[in-house]
């Protein structure tokens, strides 16, 4: 069963999880430029803006009214079916129409870029996207106070790692890419891990407390 936070708890959670994300994101401002190197930085900016201007048009609010829905349906099974779907698909699409782009608009578009190093640009921006709807998926069933505190052990646990890696001296901006997509990843998962936990997918396979609809 659910067990909704008090709405007070839920705020305080956020911004709690919040100011930490601001200190740790602080702790690495001027970290990852200086390893990166100006040119690669840029390089990095300008990729990883790019998609996620992409994503955004994807996204185009939908995230929001998925959100919405889902806190309206919670039991709702299959607005949670429709919308990993509508995702996956946008992801395959758009990679297939990168991958088969002519290399003349390629070179426009990213220009002296491999198209390995487009694809984790690619990838990058549709995991980090993955990672900002569990987080919703997580609020939409009132689990935002321990859904918080993963957010805040996530976050830790990714500065760490980076400043091992920074330590030992083997990032690049192909390791850097490899490095954020696995931490979205790693988000992903762990709020999956954490809703499932909570016993909301057992009891969305129960349907027949799902509201009535007419027939159009």
């Amino acid at each position: 069963m659910i067990k909704a936070s008090p709405l007070r708890h839920r705020y305080l959670a956020k911004l709690l999880a919040n100011s930490v994300g601001a200190v740790l994101f602080l702790a690495t401002l001027g970290l990852v430029p200086r390893v990166l190197g100006p040119t690669a930085f840029g390089r990095y900016e300008y990729l990883t803006n790019f998609f996620q201007q992409i994503v955004n048009l994807v996204d185009s609010g939908t995230s929001s009214y998925f959100y919405t829905s889902l806190s309206q349906r919670p039991k709702d099974l299959r607005l949670l079916v429709f919308y990993v779907a509508y995702t996956l698909a946008f992801v395959i699409v758009l990679g297939l129409t990168i991958l088969f782009l002519p290399a003349s608009i390629r070179a426009w578009l990213w220009p002296d870029e491999s198209v390995g190093l487009i694809f984790l640009a690619f990838f990058l921006g549709f995991s980090a996207w993955w990672l900002r709807i569990s987080k919703q998926i997580a609020d939409a069933y009132a689990l935002t106070v321990n859904g918080e505190k993963i957010n805040v052990a996530h976050r830790t646990v990714a500065v760490a790692v980076l400043v091992l890696l920074v330590s030992v001296g083997v990032v690049d901006l192909v390791i850097y890419y490899w490095f954020m997509i696995a931490m979205a990843c790693l988000g992903v998962g762990l709020y999956v891990w954490f809703v499932a936990g909570a016993k909301v997918f057992p009891t969305l396979a129960t349907r027949s407390d799902l509201p009535s609809r007419g027939v159009a």
